[in-house]
């Protein structure tokens, strides 16, 4: 095809560059070729045309071509380059311990900054307080594209309805409406995604991915709706704290009930890095969901994370880690004080550390920073 189109094809490329080869070679009295003997710790050979050239000169004349005299002067103490710094040696990358100014302490802070703060202080000092969140901003700006922002909006149109959009399914769902609730789920689905498509095969594919959970989705929902029934969605809310600083976020669902309200925080990834654990969340070491009670005016009788996903290589959409009752009232207690302590000590000057924690490096975006591969081994 390459010939009929008049481009040039491998032959002449190859022939072309022997002549380059050539050239060289002939150019001058004495030529000296190198190559990297070795590459991530393995060999590699030199060109063909240079394997040829030394084959001919081992048998015309019974010696390599091998030059030795760069190898002997590399070795000569001469060589070596000598200098003098006035500046120490850098010592070797110790696990940080760092302070954050009390100007420096964010006077806003998000329930994803309370989390970062408890699984590793460093993270926090260098997100929160120096700001360094270009990776952020980049992921904030293509999040209408998300997979995940887009189920959330998919199901907050679903429940409180939106022009252009079907009306709302009367509450509470029955057996007898789990094929009409599908339908209706499925059309929003494919109106809100439809917006973000654009011959995008990624979010098609995505669209694919959700409307796999639909009937999964209402299954759970008419299960769910014997005892709450869908208030708000996609809800902003707030909490001064004793310091001054002000605990935000944005709640994804709020139910109603017989006892009060139930917050629930959707998550559409992979379940073991995108949904705490029942016992983390039990030991205020995932902060999430007692943060989202904190937020509320009102304090709600439960909070839960709800999976929507594939869960053991399955589609399934569950109820996850959940607190409810005094478990919830003396948990969100606890972390409110511990946070409001934890903010009161950084500013007095306690250093923040880099715990260095396995699974919260994983994910992070600071490991450069914190330098963790070059800490000495434990």
């Amino acid at each position: 095809m390459r010939r009929e189109l008049g481009l040039p094809a491998w032959p002449e490329r190859q022939r072309q560059q022997l002549e380059h080869f050539r050239t060289l070679l002939e150019s001058a009295p004495r030529v000296l070729l190198t190559w990297h003997r070795e590459q991530d710790g393995e060999l590699r050979t030199p060109s063909p045309w240079l394997a040829r050239i030394e084959v001919f000169h081992a048998l015309a004349w019974q010696h390599d071509l091998q030059d030795t005299a760069l190898a002997t002067l590399l070795d000569h103490p001469l060589t070596r380059v000598r200098g003098h710094h006035p500046l120490a040696a850098p010592r070797p990358a110790r696990q940080p311990r760092v302070q954050l100014p009390a100007a420096a302490i964010p006077g806003e802070l998000s329930v994803s900054a309370h989390a970062t703060l408890i699984d590793c202080p460093y993270r926090f000092f260098a997100t929160s307080g120096l700001r360094l969140k270009a990776r952020e901003e980049v992921k904030r700006a293509l999040e209408k594209a998300e997979y995940g922002t887009l189920v959330h909006e998919v199901l907050e149109v679903f429940h409180a309805g939106r022009d252009g959009y079907p009306a709302p399914l009367p509450q509470p769902l029955t057996g007898a409406q789990r094929d009409t609730a599908i339908k209706q789920l499925e059309q929003v689905s494919r109106q809100v995604f439809d917006r973000e498509l654009e011959d995008n095969f990624e979010h098609r594919a995505w669209l694919r991915r959700w409307l796999a959970l639909v009937e999964h989705y209402i299954d759970w929902l008419i299960g769910q709706q014997a005892e709450w029934r869908f208030e708000a969605g996609e809800r902003t809310g707030e909490r001064r704290l004793a310091g001054g600083q002000l605990l935000v976020g944005r709640i994804d669902r709020v139910d109603s009930g017989l006892h009060g309200a139930q917050v629930s925080d959707y998550k559409t990834g992979a379940a073991p890095k995108q949904a705490p654990k029942q016992a983390e969340v039990d030991s205020g070491e995932a902060v999430q969901l007692p943060s989202y009670a904190l937020l509320e005016e009102t304090a709600p009788a439960a909070v839960q994370y709800i999976q929507l996903g594939r869960i053991n290589n399955r589609n399934t959409v569950r109820t996850g880690s959940r607190l409810d009752g005094a478990a919830l009232a003396d948990l969100s207690q606890a972390v409110l004080v511990r946070l409001e302590t934890v903010l009161d000590e950084i500013a007095a000057g306690i250093p923040l550390p880099a715990w260095g924690d396995e699974d919260t490096c994983r994910y992070c975006e600071m490991d450069g920073l914190c330098r963790k591969q070059s800490w000495p081994d434990p």
